[in-house]
């Protein structure tokens, strides 16, 4: 004998809503998971504004002929013509090892602060004030002048530009915002000891009152927060215990006449 199966409207619509129900509660247990994901991979990709100083270059940005982004980039109107060719040595000339350390240091061009305003602005950063040579960060020459650079937009300096008036060509830029860094991993805030390990071969100069950590054979240096000092009176120990309050791209041929 054969069993009927008799059809229940009611129980089939609860049925269908059980369903329904699951179906929603996982379809949106699904797309929670996925908007967190895709929260936490923008959260990933987002990139602040942070700028590399390099020997030679600022973000790929060519400071230098020797920067390999110079090669399609005149960095200055005309050649400055500074590459000399070595003298016949005698006993009163300079010794084959100074003359090439000469030439090494001077075959390449700064690039002028035109130039260089005109790539930065590519990076969407423009001269904001010409600073007082009081108001600013190191000490200035009579023929310096200083200029800021700001990020569109933003109220804060991202770096200030230090101009020979006389040439045009860029002799410093310094950098005294924490979120920057050069190609040592030197940041503004870090001490003295730390900066010595990233960079064993720093030494120190005091120059009208600042110190400074540099090296001969280098274009980046630091200067840090001490005012008002005087070479004999800091010990290494006090050197250690300063912090990095800027980080400067000097020429090293500049940076060498102020000791």
């Amino acid at each position: 004998m054969k069993t009927l199966l008799k059809f229940n409207p009611g129980k089939f619509a609860l049925f269908l809503m059980a369903l329904l129900a699951l179906y929603s509660c996982k379809n949106t247990t699904e797309q929670s998971e996925e908007s967190a994901l895709t929260n936490e991979l923008t959260e990933e990709i987002v990139i602040e504004d942070v700028l590399i100083i390099e020997e030679h270059e600022l973000n790929d940005i060519a400071l230098t002929t020797k920067s390999p982004n110079a090669i399609d980039t005149p960095l200055a109107a005309k050649s400055s013509g500074t590459v000399k060719k070595p003298k016949a040595e005698s006993s009163t000339t300079k010794t084959q090892e100074a003359v090439e350390e000469e030439l090494e240091e001077e075959a390449y061009e700064i690039a002028t602060l035109e130039i260089f305003a005109d790539m930065v602005a590519e990076e969407e950063y423009v001269a904001d004030n010409t600073i007082e040579i009081d108001e600013a960060v190191v000490p200035l020459d009579e023929t310096q002048t200083i200029v800021s650079f700001n990020k569109k937009g933003k109220a804060e300096d991202a770096f200030q530009v230090v101009t020979n008036s006389e040439t045009n060509e860029i002799e410093q830029i310094i950098f005294t915002d924490k979120k920057h860094t050069d190609e040592y991993d030197v940041s503004v805030g870090i001490s003295a000891k730390e900066a010595k390990k990233l960079r064993r071969e720093l030494k120190h100069m005091v120059h009208k009152g600042k110190v400074f950590l540099y090296d001969d054979t280098s274009n980046i240096m630091y200067l840090m927060d001490a005012e008002n000092m005087a070479g004999e009176e800091i010990s290494a120990e006090e050197i250690d215990e300063m912090e990095v309050s800027a980080i400067i791209w000097k020429d090293k041929k500049h940076h060498k006449k102020m000791k």
